[in-house]
């Protein structure tokens, strides 16, 4: 899917991904309970491994036949050092983003009842929601965002596709997360008539998904630009502070401490990054206007 992505062929590596591999394993797994009497857990999984293999087979076909016809003549250059850096970087990113998605839910889990947990966890999938359009968003972005850095774009093209990007997003967010807040209750009551004790907690959540909708394209630029260890340090802190904050709050708050945490490390990383990228990018990849972002300058 990444080498797709980066041979801009964004919506056929997304079906790959998405469509082929779910749909062939329905199949296999449909076939497998229909020709077998002894059908079981590990037999579905023995289909999600022929799904998953078969899917890479098809997707280095895919990768074959879109390659661009001069890179048959190129000779490859390997940069074994550099290549090394930026996987060390992207895989303690990748962690420490794990890290802060599940800080509430890790310390919810250690300082609250079982039933408040589950009643949390609900809600943070339900918020979970809003990533689809960070996904989508993000898909889209990163490739064509180092494509530009690449030929050396004017700032103010460069400027006017990240501004596009996340006014897209951003509307994306506000109205699914205001339909969410509509019938979170509805939603909630689905799995039972307690769990619309998490309503507000829900709220607060949707609240710090729209925050991270406002700035999202900042971590993909400075990652697409050559500056992941200074994402991982600006991602790691925020986690700290996001489990810091956890500790702090819900022992007196409860569920709503663990939502109100969240939506404000949200807002300290996105900060973050934007202060980072406006210094030394000098682009301002969010909904707020120049003028406030040059404050910081």
């Amino acid at each position: 899917m990444s080498v797709l992505r980066g041979l801009q062929v964004q919506l056929i590596a997304q079906f790959l991904e998405g469509v082929f591999r779910s749909v062939l394993l329905i199949i296999l797994v449909l076939l497998a309970w229909w020709r077998t009497s002894n059908f079981h857990a590990g037999s579905a999984l023995d289909q999600y491994v022929i799904a998953t293999a078969a899917t890479v087979l098809f997707g280095i076909a895919l990768v074959y036949l879109k390659r661009p016809a001069d890179l048959i003549l190129n000779r490859p250059e390997f940069r074994s050092r550099e290549w090394m850096s930026t996987s060390t970087a992207l895989l303690f990113t990748g962690g420490m983003h794990l890290l802060h998605s599940q800080a509430d839910i890790l310390v919810l889990g250690a300082m609250r009842p079982p039933n408040e947990v589950a009643h949390y966890g609900v809600a943070s999938r339900i918020s979970g929601l809003l990533a689809m359009g960070l996904g989508a968003v993000t898909v889209i972005v990163a490739p064509k965002m180092a494509e530009m850095h690449g030929h050396n774009e004017s700032r103010d093209k460069f400027q006017s596709y990240l501004r596009d990007a996340t006014r897209l997003l951003m509307i994306f967010t506000l109205g699914l997360g205001g339909i969410l807040t509509l019938i979170g209750i509805p939603i909630l009551s689905l799995f039972g008539e307690e769990y619309i004790v998490a309503y507000w907690p829900l709220v607060v959540l949707i609240v710090g998904r729209a925050i991270d909708s406002g700035a999202v394209p900042t971590g993909q630029l400075m990652a697409m630009t050559g500056r992941l260890w200074q994402v991982s340090i600006i991602v790691l802190l925020s986690a700290m502070v996001n489990l810091a904050m956890n500790v702090l709050l819900i022992p007196p708050l409860g569920a709503m401490g663990a939502a109100i945490a969240t939506a404000i490390s949200f807002f300290i990383w996105n900060i973050a990054l934007l202060i980072y990228a406006w210094r030394q990018l000098g682009l301002n990849p969010s909904i707020l206007p120049n003028y406030f972002v040059k404050e910081f300058d």
